[in-house]
C-alpha cells in the first residue's frame, strides 16, 4: 500500500506557522520573564547596596558623635587644672588635637551625610562641627592666652632676679612687661569665665549656651541614625 501524507500542503504549512508562532510566544514569555527577574534583582541588589552603605555610614557617623562629645566632656574637666607650661602640652597634643581630629573627621563626612541622607541629618552634623569648632577656637585662644602669660611672667622674674642682684634695668622695658601681662591676665580670665560657663555642668547656667547646643546636635544626630542601625 504506498505511503499518503494525511495533510494537504496548506495543512501542513498552516501547521507550521501555528508551531513557529506558538515558540515565538514561548521564546518572547522567556525572554520576558527573564527581563523581570533580572529588573527584580538589581532593584534588589541596589537597594541591598544602598542600605549597607547608609548602615556603614550611620555607624561611623554615631561613633565619631559620640567621641566629639566625651573628648568635650574631658576637656571640660582638664581646662580648670591646667598646669604650667607642661600642662598646656597635654591639653594642646592629646585631648584638643582629639578633638580637632574628631571635629575634622565628621565635617569630611558631612559630605556622606548630604549625599546618602536628607538635608535634616545633614544639619545635624553641621550643628555639632559648628559647635566643637567654637570650642575648639575657645580652648585653643585660652592656651595661646597662658602661653604668653607664662613667657611674661618668666621674663618679668628674670629682670626682677637682675635688678636684685643690683643689675641695671629699665623702667620702660619693666613697665612694657607689666602691661603685656596684664593684658594677657584679663584676657585669659574673660575666656576662662566663658569656657566656665559654656561647659558648666549647673544646667541653670547653660541656657542659650554651647553646651546646651552640643548635647541636643548630639542627641539629635543619634537618634536620627537609629532607624539605618536598628533596621526599621
Amino acid at each position: 500500500m504506498p505511503f499518503t501524507i494525511p495533510f494537504t500542503p496548506a495543512e501542513i504549512t498552516a501547521f507550521k506557522d501555528i508551531a513557529l508562532g506558538v515558540s515565538a510566544i514561548a521564546t518572547g514569555s522567556a525572554a520576558v520573564a527573564t527581563a523581570t527577574f533580572a529588573y527584580r534583582g538589581l532593584n534588589k541588589w541596589q537597594a541591598e547596596t544602598s542600605f549597607k552603605a547608609k548602615f556603614e555610614l550611620a555607624k561611623e557617623v554615631v561613633e565619631i558623635t559620640y567621641k566629639i562629645s566625651n573628648t568635650i566632656y574631658r576637656l571640660r574637666k582638664t581646662i580648670y587644672t591646667i598646669g604650667g607650661q607642661a600642662g598646656l602640652n597635654i591639653i594642646r597634643k592629646s585631648k584638643l588635637q582629639d578633638l580637632i581630629n574628631f571635629h575634622d573627621h565628621l565635617q569630611t563626612l558631612s559630605v556622606q551625610i548630604k549625599a546618602l541622607f536628607d538635608d535634616e541629618k545633614h544639619e545635624y552634623s553641621n550643628n555639632i562641627v559648628m559647635t566643637s569648632g567654637l570650642i575648639i577656637a575657645e580652648v585653643e585662644q585660652i592656651l595661646l592666652y597662658l602661653e604668653e602669660m607664662y613667657n611674661y611672667k618668666a621674663e618679668l622674674s628674670a629682670r626682677e632676679e637682675d635688678i636684685a642682684n643690683g643689675h641695671e634695668v629699665s623702667k620702660m622695658l619693666l613697665d612694657r612687661l607689666k602691661a603685656d601681662y596684664e593684658e594677657c591676665n584679663k584676657g585669659y580670665k574673660d575666656i576662662f569665665e566663658n569656657i566656665k560657663i559654656t561647659m558648666s555642668e549647673d544646667k541653670s547656667r547653660q541656657e542659650e549656651k554651647i553646651t546646651n547646643l552640643v548635647e541636643s546636635s548630639v542627641k539629635n544626630m543619634v537618634d536620627s541614625m537609629d532607624i539605618y542601625l536598628k533596621a526599621k
